[in-house]
């Protein structure tokens, strides 16, 4: 355990310094400052050390940083001001590691930097002593341990200090420090023999207090350098333990309880604690500690204390059961998914309907048919499966999602190996996938919460093509005049759709692409009203996801751009479909950036799409077809809008099947974008 003195003269000897931290670190500071003196002279101060560093405004956006890292690789941070005031700091690894996220480029490549910030940086003013600094700066949070320190003079911002001339400098003045060390040693020896005269006071109290610690809802233990458990620890321990602790060794106790190369990695970071005779050395040791473990499927978090006891040098653990808090987390997140899904069913009752009822039909029609028919069946059911996956994950069906990112997994594996034995292994795999079962768990939640009714109210009759089909020739068989005509044409209504109502799915889904990168963009669908038959071009139209994605990201400009262009602040998509007779043209066009053949061409050759070589031979609308039908993986920026879902090879597929075409149509007048040539399938 800790001392009372050690407490005692923490409380006797802190002082105050001129300087902003975080709520969080004013008992570490408190703490810290018992070894300090007063008196420190103006050389000490931290103005010698100070550097300039690049400030961004507190309302600029993530990409400027990003930029700007970029640009300057050795740079490792930069200081966000509001005004004159630095108010926040972002370290470059920090940076970069929120931003590698899943969605974290989505979240903050385009919004104001404020949002990825360090809010709470380490802020000092230029008055006070190197050796305060010190104690402050490794007293922070580890994952801000190598963070800039800021500082100001009466708080207006004139530098940073790096981490690595402030240890540089502080192993310069390590002679100093620990001869003002061994003084303090001597005032604590001396103030010992004091405290050792009120031990027999201390020992009455020494139950109670013992009692007061075994209810803290916290464990207690520590060891010396030979890592054995003292016979001092809290009653805690036993209950978390299953069993007395006293005398063992500390790595004997986890080794159930970690993995083999974590527990090699703690050895070597204690061993390293107690070789080291310096304080700092210690801290970051043990602040590479693992802070969290599981024991008996508890969620145990651990701080570590170093205790000089006499002339022994020892490790306290303090542990401290957070099961409950991470289970709560956890749900709370869950609860979170599940809420966005409910309401999703409510706003899009119909979309969650046909997509559940689209799903089931695939699972146990289509699936075996692809089996049966198709050259690469894996290859083709992993398209299929990434078009219904995108579909649920549009609409909040987040248990489903996970489920079919196994099955994603699971095809992608075969995709790779394809031989007899693998074939065998899909078929099998394939023949226990059930529909009932793969949106159970969200059914379940949606029944729950709005009633198992919900659905059965949706007035949509779901009925497979071949069935209608049927139908249709059994009417034409029996039934003759205007008798079957009227009954024909009531009968196809049910599998016939306006081509503009299948795309007006994608108004929504522009307009929210858009909020998402800050612009403003809408979407207008003119045209013929041309019929046609749902079952043949619903997937189609779903693979036309990636052409509104990048249009959205890579075709239209900003407000501020489009501005200053003298053009309308909103951008417009403008889809039109033209009936041809035996087929149809649908074009696809956007009135963003206007075309620019060497700006093409350069970014052609930037994304490796061409060569330079390639220039002479490859017009600029081949060229411009192929950046804004280029896959996610080689977009510049990965984001939300360029992320896992399906690209130009369902686009592909789709037009080959059936038997379509595609041009580019580009021109400062009409716009940019595509014409989709495709065969009018004749209403049977």
């Amino acid at each position: 355990m800790n001392s009372t003195y050690e407490a005692t003269q923490a409380i006797m000897n802190a002082e105050t310094v001129k300087t902003i931290i975080p709520e969080r670190d004013i008992n570490l500071l408190s703490i810290a400052f018992d070894t300090l003196e007063s008196g420190s002279t103006e050389d000490e101060t931290i103005g010698k050390l100070v550097e300039k560093a690049q400030t961004f405004s507190l309302h600029q956006h993530g990409s400027a940083v990003n930029d700007f890292f970029n640009e300057h690789p050795e740079i490792e941070g930069v200081v966000i001001m509001d005004g004159e005031k630095p108010v926040g700091l972002v370290m470059r690894n920090e940076f970069y590691q929120k931003v590698g996220t899943r969605y974290g480029r989505e979240l903050f490549m385009n919004r104001p930097i404020k949002l990825i910030m360090n809010i709470h940086p380490l802020i000092v003013d230029i008055s006070v002593d190197i050796a305060t600094i010190g104690l402050i700066a490794m007293n922070r949070d580890q994952n801000a341990l190598y963070d800039f320190i800021i500082i100001t003079d009466d708080d207006c911002y004139i530098g940073v200090v790096s981490i690595k001339r402030f240890m540089i400098e502080l192993s310069k003045n390590r002679g100093k420090e620990i001869e003002q060390l061994r003084e303090q040693k001597d005032i604590l020896y001396k103030s010992k023999l004091e405290v050792e005269s009120k031990n027999s006071e201390l020992n009455e109290k020494n139950h109670s207090f013992e009692n007061l610690l075994d209810n803290t809802g916290q464990s207690f233990f520590s060891f010396s350098a030979d890592l054995v458990i003292s016979e001092e620890y809290s009653s805690g321990c036993v209950q978390l333990f299953g069993e007395q602790i006293g005398g063992k060794k500390f790595m004997d106790l986890i080794e159930k309880h970690v993995p083999d190369d974590v527990k090699r990695t703690m050895l070597s970071l204690l061993c390293n604690v107690f070789s080291s005779s310096q304080t700092l050395q210690q801290k970051i040791y043990l602040s590479l500690m693992p802070a969290e473990i599981s024991i008996h499927d508890k969620t145990i978090r651990i701080d570590y204390k170093i205790i000089e006891h006499s002339l022994q040098k020892r490790v306290m653990l303090i542990l401290m059961n957070v099961t409950d808090r991470k289970n709560l987390e956890i749900q709370v997140a869950e609860e979170k998914k599940n809420l966005a899904m409910i309401v999703k069913a409510i706003a899009k009752k119909s979309d969650v309907k046909l997509a559940i009822e689209e799903f089931k039909h695939f699972i146990h029609e289509r699936i075996p048919v692809i089996i049966a028919s198709a050259t690469e069946p894996a290859t083709e059911l992993y398209r299929l499966i990434r078009v219904h996956k995108s579909d649920f994950a549009q609409l909040g069906l987040h248990n489903t999602v996970k489920t079919l990112d196994e099955m994603e997994d699971f095809l992608a594996s075969m995709r790779l190996h394809l031989n007899e034995q693998n074939n065998a292994v899909l078929q099998a795999v394939i023949t226990t996938w059930n529909a009932d079962s793969i949106l159970q768990n969200d059914m379940l939640i949606l029944n729950n919460a709005l009633g198992k009714d919900f659905f059965d109210k949706y007035q949509r009759l779901y009925i497979s093509k071949e069935k209608l089909l049927e139908a249709e020739r059994k009417i034409e068989a029996i039934l003759t005049g205007e008798e079957r005509s009227e009954t024909l044409q009531q009968l196809r209504s049910l599998r016939y759709g306006n081509l503009k109502n299948l795309l007006g799915q994608y108004e929504c889904y522009v307009r929210a692409v858009a909020k998402h990168l800050t612009k403003h963009v809408e979407p207008i669908i003119t045209g013929d009203d041309l019929v046609v038959d749902i079952h043949i071009y619903s997937l189609f139209i779903k693979s036309l996801e990636h052409v509104f994605r990048n249009m959205v990201d890579y075709g239209i400009e900003s407000a501020e751009e489009r501005v200053s262009a003298g053009k309308n602040k909103i951008g417009k998509i403008h889809c039109h479909i033209t009936n041809m007779g035996g087929s149809f043209v649908l074009g696809i066009f956007n009135d963003g950036y206007n075309p620019d053949n060497e700006k093409i061409y350069r970014k052609a050759i930037e994304k490796a799409i061409i060569g330079p070589e390639d220039t002479a031979v490859i017009s600029h609308e081949k060229i411009y077809e192929m950046l804004l039908m280029v896959p996610p993986s080689i977009k510049n920026n990965v984001t939300m809008i360029s992320s896992k879902k399906v690209g130009f090879s369902s686009i592909k597929t789709e037009l080959e099947r059936l038997g379509g075409k595609i041009r580019i149509r580009s021109g400062i007048e009409k716009g940019t974008g595509f014409e989709f040539l495709i065969p009018l399938a004749q209403h049977h």
